[in-house]
């Protein structure tokens, strides 16, 4: 079975490394007010469906989803090899690299804070939440540029499988 590694991935056109000297202003710029709660989601998430995970680095990566698209930050777990995968509430369970583990639960987490921010940003008059749609813009945009097939089937079909 062929996945996609870090390798690999970084050396995508539409893929930008964060240099460490930016690193600084990636969270700010993507999460705004919500940054440390969405980094230590993620790392919540990471713990939950990854048994192999006991902290580590993350690289900071921006993807380009087409011409005049907005860019969709990724933070990436750096850990080399394969790890093992598991979703318990659709009892999902599979071996797949830390950079399609990253991909799979970003997306949760860009689903969720879009949800949790639809539910603050509502009033009777009107519902207008601009962090909610980014946050369901980035779930959006990387659940369709994981699937336009730059990513391996076997890459597919794990984050199909985990977040569906």
């Amino acid at each position: 079975m062929r996945m996609m590694g870090k390798k690999e991935f970084s050396e995508l056109d539409v893929v930008k490394l964060v240099p460490d000297d930016s690193r600084i202003e990636f969270l700010p710029q993507y999460f705004g007010q919500y940054m440390m709660d969405v980094e230590q989601i993620i790392f919540d998430r990471m713990d939950r469906h990854i048994k192999e995970y006991k902290g580590g680095y993350f690289d900071f990566y921006e993807i380009n989803p087409g011409p005049g698209e907005d860019l969709i930050p990724l933070m990436v777990w750096t850990k080399e090899g394969k790890i093992n995968l598991e979703n318990c509430n659709n009892y999902f369970e599979g071996e797949t690299t830390p950079l399609i583990a990253s991909m799979a639960i970003s997306m949760l987490v860009y689903n969720h804070f879009s949800w949790q921010l639809a539910k603050i940003g509502r009033s009777k008059d009107d519902f207008e939440n601009k962090d909610a749609k980014r946050f369901d813009k980035y779930y959006w945009d990387l659940r369709g540029w994981a699937y336009s097939g730059v990513l391996y089937g076997e890459d597919e079909i794990v984050i199909a499988g985990f977040t569906d």
